[in-house]
């Protein structure tokens, strides 16, 4: 089950792709490993980390159940790499040195390789607790952040509104009544039911049994009107590598 503001962002990442020729890629934190799915669909090839067991156990089983075999899942960081391609959507907010991290990451694209990042975006209605004490960012910040790491930014899209920006609060709200925030631990974003929003909650399994992979195309579009400013409540950024 994707939730609604994944399927958006998901639209979007595959709008980007469609201008980009397929190659291989690293994703970082793959979760319950669905866009390694779409990246293999889309002629892509490469891997995925993610320290959580679980996420590695669940996502071993999506792959072998859709027959891929082009994309290995690492139990442990290689000491190098060549990717045309990192991927790392709604993790950069959780580092404690995302700058840090993000130099490390350069060492393992290829010249001009690309680095293609999703991150809340500051100001949203989400409680950074729900979400495991993530960091959300202002445009300027991931864009600051980014240089000052060595990429320069090419595309930043918001994503998200309206639909995103309706149902966030209503979720929050849904989860403190719950209690379901989840735990400091920064080690919980990986876990694969807790990464990005909880969508295993009782709140978004209604609302995924309405809003899914055919009925989000209208709002996939409307959003895409709105790709330019910052009425969503999330970005995508595509930055590639300086020499």
């Amino acid at each position: 089950m994707k939730a609604p503001r994944y399927l958006l962002r998901e639209c979007a990442i595959k709008q980007l792709l469609k201008e980009r020729r397929p190659g291989k890629f690293l994703e970082i934190g793959y979760g319950n490993g669905n866009l390694l799915l779409t990246l293999s669909k889309l002629g892509y090839y490469g891997d995925g980390y993610d320290f959580s067991d679980e996420a590695r156990r669940c996502t071993s089983k999506l792959l072998a159940r859709h027959g891929v075999s082009s994309v290995r899942l690492l139990s442990s960081m290689e000491e190098k790499g060549s990717y045309d391609y990192i991927f790392m959507l709604e993790v950069l907010g959780y580092f404690e040195d995302p700058k840090k991290e993000l130099h490390l990451l350069r060492q393992f694209l290829k010249k001009n390789g690309q680095l293609i990042v999703s991150v809340v975006k500051k100001g949203s209605s989400y409680s950074s607790m729900l979400l495991g004490n993530q960091y959300f960012f202002s445009r300027d910040e991931i864009n600051t952040l980014l240089l000052r790491a060595g990429f320069r930014v090419m595309v930043i899209w918001n994503y998200g509104y309206p639909l995103a920006n309706i149902l966030s609060p209503l979720l929050s709200a849904s989860l403190r009544m719950r209690g379901c925030g989840l735990k400091n631990d920064p080690r919980n974003i990986l876990e694969v039911r807790q990464t990005g929003l909880v969508h295993e909650h009782v709140f978004m399994k209604m609302v995924s049994f309405l809003v899914n992979s055919i009925t989000i195309y209208p709002f996939a579009q409307v959003q895409s009107f709105f790709k330019n400013t910052d009425f969503g409540n999330g970005y995508i950024i595509i930055a590639q590598k300086i020499e």
